[in-house]
């Protein structure tokens, strides 16, 4: 049995890969990080309770469990004004 090696995952790499591949589910990102599906569910609740990231309404097409994720609007106009920022 392999070890996975101990590293830390930040939540920037998590934000990052859900904004390159959203809607993403959170099976999805826990084996791209090489983690626990129940590893990953923490911190996608904890990215969601503090409003970076919010559930997709699923589709006609897709399926209820697992739930998708992507980037909050909050956060994409936090990105924005920051942007904007720095542009001036």
């Amino acid at each position: 049995m392999q070890h996975q090696k101990n590293t830390k995952i930040n939540q920037i790499d998590i934000l990052r890969a859900i904004r390159l591949n959203e809607p993403i589910s959170g099976p999805q990102l826990s084996s791209l990080f090489g983690r626990s599906r129940q590893a990953m569910y923490l911190r996608l609740k904890m990215l969601e309770r503090r409003g970076f990231i919010e559930r997709v309404i699923p589709g006609p097409d897709m399926p209820l469990v697992p739930a998708f994720y992507r980037c909050s609007q909050e956060l994409k106009n936090a990105e924005r004004r920051l942007a904007g920022r720095e542009a001036d």
